[in-house]
Order: C-alpha cells, then sequence, then structure tokens
C-alpha cells in the first residue's frame, strides 16, 4: 500500500492541481441521532476516520483516499482549509499525474508542438512526455489547451494510454449507450469498464463531454492503479476459484486489516434471470469469514492418492509433508484444516477441493494456502497450475492486471519459503485476509449499546396479550404478550427488510439509525413448581432459542416443559427474526438471488437484540415480575436474580452469537450445537426442502458452492461462527466472559457434528469424557483437540456428546440418512436436564453419566 501512496503523492502538483482521491465510499462513526428521552451510545471501536476538510466528511463517497493522503501528510486542499471535491480538474493537471505516475521520465524532445504550451510552461515537460508516449495529441487546431477541464471521455483515454493501450473486447453498441462502438475512444472505454476504471450512471450513460472532478478523478487514477480483472489470476479453471483470495482485496486505510472486499459482480454467476449478485454490501467487509471454505479446482485430483488431511484426522495438517498447508502468515504457525471433495459435483472435473479450518481463523489475520504434491487417481503428481506456474516462475507479462497479481503473490511465497515450503513443490498456493474483530461485530454492538442506552435503566415497555391456565401440564400458567424494542431496520422491520442507515451516509463503516420502534412477542411457561404447595416457590429464568424457522411457540414443546418442571424454570421466547416462520419467504428469495443475503443478515441481527431486550424485561424488577401475570395471591412466581439461556438447533447456531454479545446472562447451553451455515447447509437433511429453489436458480453446482461461501461473510454478522473467538474468554467491548455447555447428538441428521466440535476447540471447551463408546467416533484420535473435563465441580465450558445408536455421520459434505435421528434425544433426557441445570445455575459441570459415555434413548 505505500507504493501505491508513493505514487499517488508524486502526482500531487501544488494545493491548486489535482489532490488525488480514492475508490467510492468511506468509513464512518457517525452515530445515528438519539430517540427523544434517551442519549445514543459511544461506538464500542475507536473511530478510525476525522473530518481534514469541513467539505470531505468522514461519510463523503470519496472520503478515504483524501484522509489517506492527509494521514500520510501528501495532500493540503485549497489555502482556505476546503478540498472542493468537485472542482474541475484541469487537462494539464491530469496528464501530469500520469507522468509522475510513471516516474518523471524525461522526453526525448522537450517541444510538445503546441502553440499554447510555450517555453516555461509549468506542465510543458509532462505535456512533452504525453505526446511522445501517444497518450494525447492535442486538438486540430495544434492546440493543447492545458487549462480547461479534462472531459471524462478524454480522462479514460489518457489512462488507457498509458496503461500502453491494452485490448478488451468490445460489445456490439459499446459499454454505454451515448458511446457508439464506432467511437474513435470507444475501445478505451469499454477497457476501461471492463475493469472498473470507471463506471456509468444508472440510465446506461456515460455522460462523456461532462467534466472530470477531482473527486471523479481521483476515482479513475485509483483504480487503474489497482486494476482488477472478473477473474482470479493465479488459475483460470474456474473465475472466482480459488476462494477467498487477496486478488479479491484492494487497499483501505480505514479499515482494521488496511484492506477491503472488492468483487467485480461479472466474476459471480447470475442467477437464471441473469439477475448479477449486487455485492455492494460484501465490499463493506475487510476480510473474509473465519470458518471460510478454501477452495480450489484442480480437476483429477485424488485426495487419498494425495495423502490429503482428511475430516478423521485433521492434526495431520499441521505434519511437515502435508500436501494442504494453511499457513497462519502473522504468527508464522499452521493451522489445522481438512480437505475435501465436493461430493455433489457434476462431474469429475468439477470436483471442488474444498479445505475447511478444523479450528475458526483469527481475526485480521492473512492466511497462505499451499497445495503441493497432490496427485492423481493412479498416484501420478499433477502438474502444476499453468497460470500459478507462470506468475510464480517469474515469467514477466505486458499486462498490469497479471504483473499486479505476481506481486502479490510474491508475499504469499516468501511466507511459505520461510516455512520450508520450497516454491518449485507447489502446484497452486495463494493468500487471502480474515475480516476483522470490528468488521464482523462492530453493527450488532452498535445497535446493542444504542439500544440499551437509550432504555437507560428501566425495563423494555410491554404489555400482556393473554394467560392461559392448566391445572394438569408441567407448564400451570401460559403468559403471551409483547415488548417494544428499538427498531434499525427499514419500514417496519418486516421480513427483507434490511438496516437503516442514516441519509447520505455511504461510509463503509457506517451504523445503523434507530427507526422507531419494533413490537416483539413473547410466550413465557410458568411450571407447577413456582406455585409451590400454596405459597409460590418463585422459578429462576432462562431464554429459550427456538430451532429452524421457527418461532416463540416451540418454548411449550413438551422437552422444555419438562425441563422447567423438573427444575422449577421459567422459559421465555421471542420469535427469532431473521430466521422465524414469516422468514421462509424470503430465505426462498435469498437462494433464488443470493444478493439479498444482507436482508436475513440485518434482520437476524435485529433479532438478536429483541432476544437480549427479552432478556432484560425477564430480569428487570419493573419488568415481568411487577405484572399480576407473574404474580400469586400477591407474590411473584419468579426469580429475577439470575438470567440463563437455553437454546437448541437453530436456537443454537444463533444463540451463540447473542451469547456472545449478552450482558444480563454469562452461562448458556446450547443444545445439538453446531455453526457456519457453509458447512451446515450440505451436510443437513432440512436443507433438502430448499435446495430445488436454490437448483433452478443456480443450476451449476460450483455457482451453488461459490454462493454459499460468499454469503457466509455477511451471515457471520448473524450466528456464532462470527462471534466463536469471542464466546467464552476474550469478550467483545462492553461484554462479560461466558461459559457455555455445548450438548450435542451423535450423528444428528440435522446440524454437523463436525460444527460442533470445531466450535468446542475455537471456544476453548474441554470435552466430557469417555465421550463416546469405543468405535463410534470415526477420527483417529477422536476429540482431537478437546482436552478432557477436569476433576468434579470443573467450571470451564464443556462439550458433551449424547449417544442415542445413530450411525456415525458420512466423511463427506452429505447430510447424514441412515438410522433414526438423533437430533431431539439429548434435551428430552433428565439426566442431560439435570446437567443443563446444575451448568446454568451453578456455573459447574455435573457429570450424570457416572464417568461413562452419555447415552440418549431414541425418540
Amino acid at each position: 500500500m505505500h507504493r501505491l501512496l508513493a505514487a499517488l503523492a508524486a502526482a500531487t502538483i501544488s494545493t491548486t492541481a489535482l489532490v488525488v482521491v480514492g475508490p467510492p465510499a468511506a468509513p464512518t462513526t457517525v452515530a445515528p441521532a438519539p430517540a427523544a428521552g434517551g442519549g445514543a451510545a459511544t461506538p464500542a471501536y475507536p473511530s478510525l476516520c476525522t473530518d481534514p476538510f469541513p467539505d470531505v466528511a468522514c461519510t463523503h463517497r470519496f472520503a478515504d483516499t483524501v484522509h489517506l493522503l492527509v494521514e500520510e501528510g501528501l495532500a493540503n486542499g485549497y489555502a482556505d482549509g476546503t478540498f472542493r471535491p468537485t472542482a474541475p480538474v484541469s487537462r494539464q493537471a491530469f496528464v501530469a499525474f500520469l507522468w509522475r505516475r510513471a516516474g518523471e521520465p524525461t522526453p526525448t524532445v522537450d517541444d510538445p508542438g503546441f502553440s499554447d504550451v510555450p517555453v516555461g510552461h509549468p506542465f510543458r515537460t509532462p505535456i512533452a512526455w504525453a505526446v511522445e508516449e501517444g497518450i494525447t495529441d492535442g486538438w486540430a487546431d495544434g492546440t493543447f489547451r492545458p487549462t480547461i477541464a479534462v472531459s471524462r471521455l478524454a480522462a479514460t483515454a489518457f489512462v488507457h494510454r498509458s496503461l500502453g493501450s491494452p485490448s478488451t473486447p468490445l460489445a456490439p453498441t459499446g459499454p454505454f449507450s451515448d458511446v457508439g462502438a464506432d467511437h474513435p475512444l470507444g475501445p478505451g472505454l469499454a477497457w476501461a469498464a471492463h475493469h472498473r476504471v470507471v463506471g456509468g450512471y444508472v440510465d446506461g450513460t456515460f455522460h462523456p463531454t461532462d467534466p472530470v472532478s477531482r473527486q471523479a478523478a481521483s476515482s479513475f487514477l485509483f483504480r487503474s492503479a489497482n486494476l482488477r480483472t472478473p477473474c482470479e489470476r493465479v488459475d483460470d479453471a474456474e473465475c472466482f476459484l480459488p476462494y477467498p483470495s487477496s486478488w479479491s482485496m484492494v487497499p483501505d486505510p480505514f479499515s482494521d486489516t488496511g484492506l477491503r472486499v472488492d468483487v467485480d459482480p461479472r466474476s459471480l454467476p447470475p442467477n437464471t434471470d441473469g439477475d448479477p449478485v449486487i455485492a455492494d454490501e460484501w465490499m463493506r467487509n475487510d476480510g473474509f469469514s473465519p470458518g471460510t471454505p478454501i477452495m480450489a479446482l484442480l480437476p483429477g485430483v485424488d485426495l487419498t492418492q494425495s495423502g490429503a488431511p482428511p475430516i478423521t484426522d485433521i492434526q495431520a495438517s499441521l505434519l511437515p509433508d502435508s500436501p494442504v498447508v494453511l499457513l497462519d502468515a502473522d504468527t508464522g504457525e499452521r493451522h489445522p484444516v481438512w480437505a475435501e471433495l465436493d461430493s455433489h459435483a457434476d462431474g469429475p472435473e468439477e470436483a471442488v477441493l474444498i479445505i475447511r479450518p478444523g479450528v475458526n481463523l483469527t481475526e485480521g489475520h492473512r492466511y497462505v494456502v499451499a497445495l503441493r504434491h497432490l496427485r492423481d487417481g493412479s498416484g501420478e503428481l499433477l502438474e502444476p497450475v499453468a497460470n500459478f506456474a507462470s506468475l510464480s516462475g517469474g515469467d514477466i507479462s505486458s499486462d498490469p492486471a497479471t504483473e499486479q497479481r505476481r506481486a502479490m503473490l510474491e508475499q504469499a511465497l516468501t511466507d511459505l519459503e520461510a516455512d520450508g515450503i520450497d516454491r518449485s513443490s507447489l502446484q497452486l498456493a495463494w493468500d487471502f485476509t480474515v475480516a476483522s474483530e470490528r468488521n464482523l461485530a462492530e453493527r450488532l454492538l452498535w445497535i446493542r449499546d444504542d439500544a440499551f442506552a437509550q432504555l437507560g435503566g428501566a425495563a423494555p415497555a410491554f404489555e400482556i396479550t393473554a394467560v392461559t391456565e392448566s391445572l394438569t401440564d408441567d407448564t400451570r400458567r401460559t403468559v403471551h404478550g409483547t415488548f417494544e424494542v428499538p427498531l434499525y431496520l427499514t419500514g417496519t422491520g418486516a421480513a427483507g427488510s434490511s438496516f437503516r442507515y442514516a441519509p447520505g451516509d455511504l461510509g463503509r463503516h457506517r451504523l445503523p439509525a434507530r427507526n422507531g420502534t419494533y413490537q416483539a412477542r413473547f410466550q413465557c411457561q410458568i411450571p407447577r413448581a413456582a406455585f409451590g404447595l400454596g405459597i409460590p416457590n418463585p422459578s429462576r429464568l432462562s431464554l429459550y432459542g427456538h430451532g429452524l424457522l421457527g418461532d416463540r411457540g416451540e418454548v411449550d414443546a413438551g422437552n422444555v416443559r419438562s425441563f422447567g418442571q423438573r427444575h422449577n424454570i421459567t422459559f421465555c421466547a421471542t420469535d427469532w427474526i431473521g430466521m422465524a416462520t414469516d422468514d421462509i419467504g424470503n430465505a426462498a428469495r435469498i437462494l433464488d438471488d443470493i444478493s439479498g443475503m444482507p436482508t436475513l443478515a440485518d434482520r437476524s441481527q435485529q433479532g438478536i437484540l429483541n432476544t437480549l431486550f427479552l432478556g432484560r424485561l425477564m430480569k428487570h424488577p419493573a419488568g415481568l415480575i411487577a405484572d399480576p401475570a407473574f404474580r400469586s395471591s400477591g407474590q411473584p412466581l419468579i426469580s429475577t436474580a439470575q438470567l440463563a439461556f437455553d437454546g437448541n438447533s437453530q436456537g443454537a447456531i444463533m444463540g451463540g452469537a447473542a451469547t456472545a454479545v449478552a450482558q444480563d446472562w454469562t452461562r448458556a447451553v446450547l443444545g445439538v450445537p453446531g455453526m457456519n451455515y457453509s458447512t451446515l447447509l450440505d451436510r443437513s437433511v432440512d436443507f433438502s426442502a430448499f435446495l430445488p429453489i436454490a437448483e433452478a436458480a443456480y443450476p451449476r453446482r460450483i455457482d451453488r458452492l461459490v454462493g454459499f461461501a460468499f454469503v457466509q461473510s455477511l451471515w457471520d454478522r448473524a450466528e456464532t461462527n462470527g462471534y466463536a473467538n469471542h464466546l467464552t474468554d476474550d469478550p467483545l467491548p462492553g461484554t462479560p466472559a461466558h461459559q457455555v455447555l455445548l450438548q450435542v447428538a451423535f450423528g444428528d441428521h440435522q446440524v454437523a457434528t463436525v460444527t460442533a466440535e470445531i466450535e468446542g476447540r475455537t471456544i476453548g471447551a474441554s470435552a466430557h469424557e469417555p465421550a463416546l463408546a469405543d468405535g463410534r467416533h470415526t477420527d483417529v484420535d477422536p476429540l482431537w483437540g478437546l482436552p478432557a473435563v477436569g476433576a468434579p465441580g470443573f467450571t470451564g465450558s464443556v462439550l458433551v456428546y449424547w449417544d442415542s445408536g445413530t450411525p456415525a455421520p458420512p466423511l463427506g459434505n452429505v447430510p447424514p440418512t441412515t438410522g433414526a435421528d438423533s437430533h431431539e434425544d439429548p434435551r428430552r433426557m433428565p439426566a442431560a436436564q439435570d446437567q443443563k441445570e446444575a451448568f446454568l445455575f451453578d456455573g459447574i459441570f455435573l457429570d450424570t453419566c457416572s464417568a461413562l459415555p452419555c447415552l440418549a434413548d431414541p425418540a
């Protein structure tokens, strides 16, 4: 990035000439205005942005590179303190930038041949150089007209010619409706549009004669210094592979990683309606998912012949001679992974190699992928990927984008050599950066802190809408109601809505703005035990997280009622909007066009906020306990001394994210848990009902696989995968540490147990041992990376398997289908409920299995 800054600095001629600014969009830490009567929160993360110019605020579309130049001391703007981003740029200033970027070469002939560029003209040398290089030939009357504003089309032509006039196929009608294919400058414009050096207007026009403003010129110039083609350059077997890759990132001085995602929509597959992926929200990310699948296409590879680390022996990836290596470039250490070929491939030549982390990656770190010694089915070594071999072997190209990719790859190769991996042994290598903590958590922490700041010390407003009594069930009283939560979504917050941002806020670190209030619904189940023998025996409190696309009514399930009665616990639940029954239609629409993924991620974060507010309502002395529905004979039926969280299935997948930001509870049980939907979908029988929608929209399997991987970077904002590194210790800002109990159903057909083990390793959990009977687990070293639980009274986080006799899950990325599904068995077991109660309310792990494997009776 500093080489880029130096080039930009060299192009700054004076404070009255062009001062370069960067690509569109900018960070912001501007808080939304607080609601009446409340105060907005302080952002959880310190600002990376200041306002050096009164006319270029942090929310300005072109602010980031202006700010970068100021911070680096490379630009100062005008004498009055302004930058004047909309002021036009002269032809002489634009040409001078290109000359400075080229290293200020001395032209052979000093005279450019223009009557209006005489001896002594301050820009005579840059203009003479531009003529000699064929960048410009001036006007027909022999003038250059140096002081007039450079037009959009002329500036595009200058940039194109300065790079050697690289070619790009021109559409028959040209890239824009107002610049025909036969226009003399059409090829340059086609090239610039293809590489996203320039963009048009929403009506398909380019406005070729409009003057170039200082901010627009900056975009032209920055992007031409950071050329991108739609497809990754190290391998041309598939456009978006390998994934993820540094090729899809550009410098960003105001992100925590110093980078941001920059994905060309043309590199992503459109759906069958021809709708391209609108990737704007992804391009606010400063890296990729900490649980990302790492993918490449190497036709003919045989992982068994190659000795690649399998799912059953993840630790083999750490051996010195492993053919699949994931290197943390920030620490120099190898990261545990397993490799698998896509079991759903359309054919053997399209079987993508998928490398999956056995522990979540570290936020903000850069990782290098190395593939070597890979063999085909007959045991023959695969040839190095041709493009990679060319890039790593030093074959110099005249293509600027290729040379840019070579320079990027060189650092990865150097990192691998430091690990003892010779570049000559490599068949393919590349690197990528993981999203920062801020990038993953900032929005959810902001709406949490802002909402609770406005609430102050009060309880959320609520209303009881129905109370029903039963004298026979485990639940004596069911209470329905609504409660108010600050809304941060557009419109009414209905399914399909997304975060609302302050008007004009285009920044990459923009924060959601409040949009009134959301009426969330809740349901509570008060057990018979709370009523005692004529004298109330106040029950303890726990939130409940419901399952896949369900609703709050799951709190009335038999296992929840029996658990509540057995241990005198009142459970309350709200709809986990974003992934609730009302969201089924929107989920289907996203499978038809993944551009809609931000709506699911955003509404799910509002759903987490709703859950946090329900927790506060349960725990507050002026909350539920103050209402007659939660009292008997004037005495309270609940105790607000403690609040716990218990969630199953989706309630565990999203419950981990909620727990990671929870301030009102510190212990959670995540039943039949997992994380990382990009891993879970293929391995779940639940997804079979939705798969036909995705297949119709994206018929090619590779396209769906790429789509699932890509959406994970947004899904992380609302599920455990994005928060696991901070779920227990190392808590997020303003958040206490937590203890977590993972109760896993062996052979689960709906939530892949391998992801529960990844979660356990990531959160630093210990494992109950013996976990399973000998031979049940297929791994070489069952529960590798999960130390055994200590002595009785253990107070750390724990993973415990409950075994119903269901066969072990298959090893590929396919769902289990043999035997009875064990998914709902653990939660029904009295011994599992006793284990949960001791953990939630006493903070200890209770071995209710008598030092034997925990067995669950099939339903």
